[in-house]
């Protein structure tokens, strides 16, 4: 009878912890969501997007050229790429 009354404790102490830690998380990440950030990761996922469709036009043959043909592990990216330059426009507007 004890042993069944200590793990219902028991699961009642784990689910208030657990719950305490989800709320807490959630409460931290409602924090965190201004509009800068989220301005901040779709001006960057952008930036990405475009410099992977540079990267793609660049190749021999356009965009259906294979990567297997010679282009695997060449570095594409500079101090002036699209999502460098994103983070920096958005830096200066930052502070």
């Amino acid at each position: 009878m004890f042993t069944r009354i200590r793990w219902f404790v028991y699961g009642i102490v784990a689910s208030l912890g657990a719950t305490a830690y989800v709320v807490t998380r959630l409460r931290r990440m409602r924090e965190r969501l201004t509009a800068q950030s989220v301005a901040k990761v779709s001006a960057l996922s952008l930036a990405d997007v475009m410099a992977l469709a540079g990267r793609r036009l660049a190749r021999p043959g356009g965009a259906e050229s294979d990567p297997a043909a010679g282009d695997r592990g060449r570095e594409y990216t500079t101090d002036s790429s699209p999502r460098s330059t994103a983070v920096a426009q958005i830096g200066r507007r930052d502070g």
